[in-house]
């Protein structure tokens, strides 16, 4: 390795500490969909900027189930010079991944997610997530069994579809649904 690309590596490193040492302590929060089913799950991504982070707060989320899938140290800058001016962007922190799911239909609010970064609380009210319901009707009525709860992979097992439809009324009524 040369010394001028020696020189570089290590400006280059500097810049990045730097900039690690100067960023703010910030939260952001966002699902990877705007709207689901009922029964169906979303991911939510929680970013925590800073250097002494904790676990964020998500017991605020209520009326759904929220499970940890894990989290993970993320770190990337963008650093470009241009006449003479650099301009640096990026982001160093921690990345939790949640899926949640809601529990009744109607506009689910995933938040207010709070976490303490370099000892200071931060909020983030959470992104808005639709949830649809099923729609109400006597005509047509299905039910799906499993012979077992949980499988492996390549684990045999058997789903059972059943549908129950109610005969039509008035000139229908005496055909087969």
């Amino acid at each position: 390795m040369t010394r001028r690309m020696k020189t570089a590596a290590a400006i280059l490193l500097a810049v990045v500490a730097a900039g690690r040492a100067a960023a703010a302590p910030s939260l952001r929060v966002s699902a990877n969909r705007d709207s689901i089913y009922i029964g169906e799950s979303f991911i939510l991504s929680v970013l925590v900027e800073g250097s002494r982070i904790e676990e964020p707060d998500l017991s605020s989320l209520a009326g759904g189930a929220v499970r940890l899938l894990g989290s993970q140290e993320r770190s990337n800058y963008s650093i470009s010079f241009a006449n003479g001016r650099m301009t640096r962007t990026g982001f160093s922190g921690r990345e939790f991944t949640y899926e949640v799911t809601p529990a009744a239909s109607g506009d689910f609010r995933a938040g207010p997610v709070t976490a303490t970064v370099d000892g200071a609380r931060l909020s983030d009210p959470g992104p808005l997530v639709r949830v649809q319901g099923m729609e109400e009707q006597d005509t047509v009525r299905i039910r799906v069994s499993s012979t077992r709860n949980a499988v492996l992979v390549d684990e045999p097992f058997e789903i059972t579809v059943g549908i129950a439809i109610r005969r039509l009324d008035g000139r229908f009524a005496e055909l087969d649904p």
